[in-house]
């Protein structure tokens, strides 16, 4: 029934996203389906050398089972659960009869006078299979109920008995069933045997991951898939048609498999309690960590912290928090770990930057990438880092950084590519054949449009050249224009249109009229052509020149607007049904109109284009049409003379470009834009890499004072910062005396956690409502980027601080001491003496076990405050580790020594110590006192003579100074 519960309650999606073992098995359930598969289409699979694979193999097991049973034995001193020594027994029988198995399989030498057979090492194969999967069962039923430690030695006893007992039956009987037959494989008494085994070790996997009571004393978790990964190597026994094929192999490396679970799940019971310790040691250190945690929390970043030696990453809770994670230790472990959590296509540039940084000499990481948060989405990130640690060698030891959320940048970036999405779907679907190319022709982007007029260049048309293979009439004239049109500098003709009419072979036929037009864009040295099959329309012109006849039927028919115009008035002499559709007139008042009331151009400019299209009998022109409605398009104007029964008449063709016109407009305002803000960025990864590479908060402050303005060209600002660690605010004002139409004003508060420390204000004459909404997170991300180097300067400040200070006294350590020693030494002379004094307080074990450790930790923190009291300018305390002080006195003979230290003992004889309740009026120490010479200039020779001189004044009977051995002052109490 107890089982039935936990089905019940039983997570599937848990199972999949937690229970790694579980899937692992669920992969090698996989494998064996795969294999199944594809050699059920083929003759069977026989291995080469598959005597040696199967001994090497069983080999392994065997040294993997018998290594499960030393953790299982050896890892309990005093009593061991019923369960682990049935375990161990059974799965020392279980090697026992694998190496049986091993040494009577074909092939082998005989063994114990018997020829090897595959019947007789199937027997002890059998064996084996029944002591392994009735250990698992055994794990899985058995209680957690404790037996004394020599139970364990009776277990042993009791297999070997076991063990003979078994071997002079399978040696000696001749009526045991047979388990193979030569020629025809397994019988069926061996594949019942397997199947039995398969169903035994799925219900001991089942039982072992529901059952709670051993998981003080082995991973019940990974013993559940070693008797899973048991069973699918049974089933791999019940396939095998010879005992040399591809499914004994499998088999065989499944158990394997098995049994390094099996030990692994026994032997990490025994680390249990060394990770118990520093689960501890972890907890007293979050108390440190706590402080600069809400200084980071506010500005919505992590810190992370990486042990070279160690291969060990830690995240601190504010990282898991903002990827949320519940689970505060889910990101600490090895590297491996952390690059699992890395967006696959990020990875290699992730460690290429790492690796620059450590090994390298780059100054720095500073890296973007996608990491997985915990529903399962990829987050962007921005790592910043740098060694703070190096040994001798200048290796890394120890990396520091942060790591913050630039979600929200990404959105904004990812909103302009949207745009400039938008912006190709229109280039893409325009019915006109467009493409972009550089000053040799060559194609950088083009649509579909493009590819139907001049097939020769297939799709993709990038990085074709557009006019190589064009033929035609017009082909020569048409590179001859082209090189004129861009011969001059770009400035000189950049608003120049070039709009010209060629001959050239099409997809629709030889030598038909392409209407060919250039335009450069500004801010690049591209040019956008657009190219349109105007045959028709063109023959329809030639036509009206040659035949007026026909006039009446080519006006009437075709989609284009067409109008009749007297040359001389401008009068509107006739109008198709589309131009009365256009115009938003009827016909009879388009007649009676002029074409000046049309244009949008002044009366003179139409006169003008008039009076040319009869000069040069054909005129090509854009200009603006209005409609009835008062609204203004863009055309594109076709006009030549025309003699309809007499007269002489301009006959215009008239298209709408309005569309066309505002999507080369759009596509311009977009690059340009895309252009401002990707220098925008660039100015701020600038400022960002050198306010993370600055070393001191003046630093910091110099280059946001110097490069702010830079980041917002166009702009007026001002900038107020104010930095704990600096006296003066930092101020920065920019184009004040700029006159701007200011339309648009941003002004953000600068803040660490919730304190204010400055603003940025930002006036500007945006106007559209995308540019300011960039501008305004533009400037929170700068803002960020400046309270990130700010708090990552503080967090260098304060981890030096924390390496060489001692936590308890404030004074300095051990790794100072070593640091400063042999500086000082190497300035210390006859004239210039260096005195070394070793402190240790006497008793102090008695003081810790009558009065509490509360009480021994006020007593260092009192003598530690004294002696910093009696230092001079240029003199040094050290922590030398428990209750031993080290003093190094520059420039102090030995007996100016001696007295200092004697006014020093009789300060603390006299001092009295108040903790917890108890007072202790008056300790001591002892003290031993060395002096460098020339002879002892090494630090090694000085710290031993001070320290024997300590030890003679313990010797001598405590609180009392003795100097070393070249001084014979001393002096007790």
């Amino acid at each position: 029934m107890r089982l039935i519960g936990h089905l019940h309650t039983f997570s599937f999606r848990r199972f999949l996203l937690n229970d790694r073992y579980t899937l692992f098995t669920l992969g090698l359930l996989a494998v064996l389906l795969g294999y199944s598969q594809i050699s059920s289409g083929y003759t069977a699979w026989r291995p080469m050398h598959y005597l040696s694979l199967h001994t090497l193999v069983e080999m392994a097991a065997i040294i993997l089972a018998l290594m499960a049973v030393a953790a299982l034995i050896m890892g309990y001193q005093r009593q061991i659960p019923r369960a682990i020594v049935l375990m161990a027994t059974l799965y020392g029988l279980s090697a026992l009869f694998d190496l049986l198995h091993t040494l009577t399989f074909p092939g082998m030498p005989a063994f114990l006078g018997q020829p090897a057979s595959m019947d007789l090492t199937l027997r002890y194969w059998i064996l084996g299979r029944f002591c392994s999967v009735g250990a698992l069962l055994i794990a899985g039923l058995a209680g957690a109920a404790l037996w004394p430690a020599r139970s364990r030695w009776y277990g042993c006893g009791l297999g070997a008995l076991f063990f003979m007992a078994t071997c002079l039956i399978v040696m000696q009987g001749t009526a045991l069933p047979v388990l193979y037959e030569d020629g025809k494989g397994l019988t069926t008494v061996k594949i019942m045997v397997e199947w039995t085994f398969v169903v035994a070790s799925l219900c001991a996997g089942v039982i072992l991951y529901f059952n709670r009571k051993l998981s003080n004393f082995v991973d019940t978790r990974q013993l559940a898939a070693a008797a899973w990964i048991t069973g699918l190597s049974e089933i791999c026994f019940t396939l095998y048609a010879s005992s040399y094929d591809g499914y004994s192999l499998i088999g065989h490396v499944y158990k394997l498999m098995a049994y390094a679970l099996v030990f692994r799940a026994t032997f990490l019971a025994s680390l249990k309690q060394p990770y118990s310790q520093l689960a501890q040691t972890k907890q007293a250190l979050a108390h440190a960590e706590q402080r600069w945690q809400y200084a980071l929390h506010g500005s919505k970043t992590g810190v992370w912290d990486y042990d070279v030696l160690k291969n060990d990453a830690y995240h601190s809770p504010q990282t898991h928090r903002m990827l949320g994670h519940t689970n505060l230790e889910i990101l600490n472990g090895p590297a491996e770990h952390i690059w699992a959590q890395v967006h696959p296509d990020d990875l290699p540039g992730l460690k290429q930057v790492c690796h620059r940084h450590l090994y390298d000499g780059a100054p720095a990481i500073h890296h973007e990438h996608r990491l997985l948060d915990a529903h399962g989405h990829w987050v962007w990130v921005e790592v910043h880092g740098q060694a703070m640690e190096h040994d001798a060698k200048h290796n890394p030891l120890r990396v520091v950084g942060t790591i913050t959320i630039i979600d929200q940048r990404k959105a904004q970036e990812w909103k302009l590519e949207q745009t400039q999405g938008r912006l190709q779907a229109m280039f893409d679907a325009s019915p006109l054949g467009m493409a972009l190319i550089d000053a040799e022709g060559t194609i950088q982007e083009s649509n579909s449009a493009m590819a139907e007029l001049f097939p020769h260049t297939q799709a993709p048309l990038k990085k074709a050249r557009l006019f190589n293979g064009l033929d035609g009439k017009d082909v020569r004239r048409l590179l001859v224009d082209w090189r004129e049109y861009i011969a001059p500098p770009r400035e000189a003709y950049f608003p120049v249109t070039f709009r010209r009419e060629y001959q050239l072979d099409t997809a629709a036929g030889s030598n038909r009229w392409i209407e060919w037009n250039l335009l450069a864009l500004a801010n690049e040295p591209l040019y956008l052509v657009l190219a349109e099959d105007i045959n028709e329309r063109r023959h329809a012109t030639d036509l009206l020149t040659e035949n007026a006849a026909l006039y009446q039927g080519i006006f009437e028919s075709g989609n284009a607007i067409k109008l009749l115009i007297d040359p001389v008035h401008g009068a509107i002499y006739d109008a198709n049904p589309l131009a009365a559709d256009y115009y938003g007139h009827d016909l009879s008042t388009l007649r009676t109109m002029t074409i000046q009331a049309l244009s949008g151009e002044p009366e003179s400019n139409v006169k003008q284009r008039l009076m040319q299209a009869q000069l040069h009998s054909i005129l090509q022109f854009e200009t603006t049409h209005r409609t009835a409605h008062g609204e203004y398009r863009a055309v594109e104007v076709h006009i030549g003379p025309v003699r309809i029964e007499g007269d002489l008449l301009m006959f215009c063709i008239v298209h709408d470009i309005e569309d066309r016109k505002r999507a080369e407009q759009a596509l311009s305002r977009a690059n340009a834009r895309l252009k401002t803000q990707s220098l925008s960025r660039k100015q701020l990864t600038s400022l960002s890499k050198r306010m993370h590479g600055a070393t001191t908060f003046e630093a910091v402050a110099s280059v946001i004072t110097q490069d702010i303005p830079s980041c917002f060209p166009g702009t007026q600002g001002v900038l107020h910062l104010t930095i704990d660690e600096l006296s003066d605010p930092t101020e920065r004002e920019w184009a004040p005396d700029i006159p701007l139409n200011v339309t648009f004003t941003v002004l953000e508060d600068i803040m660490i956690g919730e304190r204010c420390i400055g603003s940025l204000e930002l006036d500007t004459p945006l106007e559209d409502a995308v540019d300011q909404e960039w501008l305004q997170q533009y400037a929170r991300d700068c803002i960020n980027s400046m309270i990130l180097a700010v708090l990552n300067l503080r967090l260098r400040e304060r981890l030096h601080q924390e390496a060489y200070r001692d936590p308890l006294t404030k004074l300095y350590n051990r790794r100072q001491l070593d640091r400063e020693l042999p500086a000082r030494l190497s300035a210390a002379s006859d004239t210039l003496p260096l005195t070394l004094v070793f402190l240790d307080i006497d008793h102090f074990k008695t003081l810790n076990d009558t009065y509490g450790h509360d009480m021994g930790d006020e007593v260092l923190r009192r003598l530690a405050g004294m002696i910093e009291r009696c230092l001079g300018a240029t003199d040094m305390a050290c922590r030398f580790g428990g209750e031993e002080f080290v003093l190094i006195l520059s420039n102090e003979s030995m007996e100016g020594a001696h007295r200092r230290v004697q006014s020093l003992l009789d300060g603390v004889m006299s001092e009295k110590v108040a903790s917890n309740g108890h007072v202790v009026e008056g300790f001591s120490f002892s003290a031993g006192i060395a002096q460098a010479t020339h002879a002892t200039l090494d630090p090694a020779i000085l710290i031993e003579r001070a320290d024997s001189a300590l030890y003679q004044a313990k010797a001598q009977g405590r609180a009392r100074i003795v100097c070393s051995a070249e001084h014979s002052l001393s002096h007790s109490r």
